[in-house]
Formats: C-alpha cells, structure tokens, sequence
C-alpha cells in the first residue's frame, strides 16, 4: 500500500459519518436520565469510549511515525538517486568529450609498413 493510500485510509477513518452522529445522540442522553443507575451506564459507556478513543489515537499515532520514518527513507533514497543521477550524467559527459575530441583530431599512421 502506498504511502498516499495509507494516508487516505487514515482519513477516511477519522471522519466516519457514523462516530459524528452517534456522538450528538449521546449529548441528547443527559436531557433524558431519570435515575442514578442511569447516570452510571452512561459515565460507564462514555468512559469505555473515551478509552477506545484514546487507543485508537495511540494506533493512529503509531502510524503517524511509521509513516513519517518511512518518509524520512524515501527522502533518503530519493537524494542517493538523485546523486547517482548526477554522477552518472557528468560521467557520460566526460565519454561525449573524450569520445568527440578523440575524433576532432586527425588520425595517426598507426600502419605497420606506412
């Protein structure tokens, strides 16, 4: 998976249409209790997501570093790649001027009996 596939991923995560609402029919819950068992299922329920909450923030964060190492890795290769590049280019210039003064000068008698 690519590296902006993993991202769109983690977006599409973030945003789910159904977390929003789910999150505005609970506010609607506290208008509603009538008795202190209540209450407690509710505390109870809205700590189970605060924590589920926070693991996934800890896994999306993992994922966050992982994907900046992996940038970091690719930015690394990228630089090699673009050095090698370089050197290659100055080495085919260094051939296209040997070779194009190689045959700028006139040739010699290399013939044995000439």
């Amino acid at each position: 998976m690519s590296l902006l596939q993993r991202v769109s991923v983690l977006q599409e995560r973030m945003h789910l249409p159904e977390e929003r609402e789910r999150a505005i029919s609970n506010r609607g819950r506290w208008n509603q209790l009538r008795s202190l068992g209540e209450a407690k299922n509710l505390l109870q329920y809205m700590f189970n997501s605060a924590a589920h909450a926070r693991c996934q923030l800890w896994e999306k964060d993992m994922e966050l570093r992982e994907m900046k190492d992996q940038i970091k890795e690719l930015v690394g290769l990228l630089r090699q790649s673009e050095m090698k590049r370089k050197e290659v280019e100055k080495e085919l210039k260094v051939r296209e001027q040997a070779n194009g003064s190689t045959l700028a000068t006139p040739p010699s008698s290399n013939i044995i009996g000439c």
